[in-house]
């Protein structure tokens, strides 16, 4: 363990700050592992502030590798609950990620990393006109969906998408997509609310 923190302390401080963005794209990587491997001490905001400031390179790769070490430790039950303060932290850097990140191939990747339940109404409102755009953000719907129906009804997200589109077209198509969404999700089980 306390050759990881050398490393940590002499390596990677410098190394994630380096030109190559590969290397400061690995150095992302290996943060993912030790958080994984040792949360008792690099679960913290000292370190995961590294995978946050990457959330904003001027590179898409480490960009990329940013979102993924999100993803994968958002994933692990035992440490979901400790990246709350994170995920508010750097919330409106994934939503931008998500809606407006000039490498359009992060954009569906940006939107795995929220979840409707840290979202406001006007934030889904903009995450759904994404979706009458043409993004996938499938798991995101599939999460709102799963919500509203423990709520009470999918009518709320259907009258949601009423005023997405900018045209007519655009509102069908938005519509469309989720009825396209809702059947798989049914045929497949994911929305099966016990």
């Amino acid at each position: 363990m306390s050759v990881v923190k050398l490393l940590n302390n002499s390596v990677f401080v410098h190394r994630y700050r380096d030109i190559d963005p590969h290397i400061r794209a690995e150095c992302i990587k290996e943060l993912c592992i030790w958080i994984k491997s040792y949360p008792a001490s690099f679960l913290d905001d000292a370190y995961l502030r590294y995978i946050g400031w990457l959330l904003s390179d001027r590179s898409h790769i480490p960009r990329l590798e940013a979102l993924k070490a999100y993803i994968t430790l958002y994933a692990l039950p035992n440490i979901k609950p400790s990246l709350l303060s994170f995920t508010l932290r750097f919330k409106p850097r994934l939503l931008e990620i998500a809606l407006k990140d000039s490498e359009l191939s992060l954009r569906p990747v940006g939107l795995s990393t929220i979840g409707p339940e840290i979202l406001e109404d006007d934030e889904i409102q903009a995450v759904l006109q994404s979706i009458a755009s043409g993004a996938r953000c499938e798991k995101f719907v599939i999460e709102v969906l799963k919500e509203t129906m423990e709520e009470g009804g999918i009518k709320a997200v259907l009258h949601q998408l009423e005023g997405v589109g900018a045209t007519e077209a655009e509102s069908a198509n938005a519509r469309s997509k989720i009825d396209q969404l809702v059947d798989n999700a049914w045929s497949s089980e994911i929305l099966h609310v016990s």
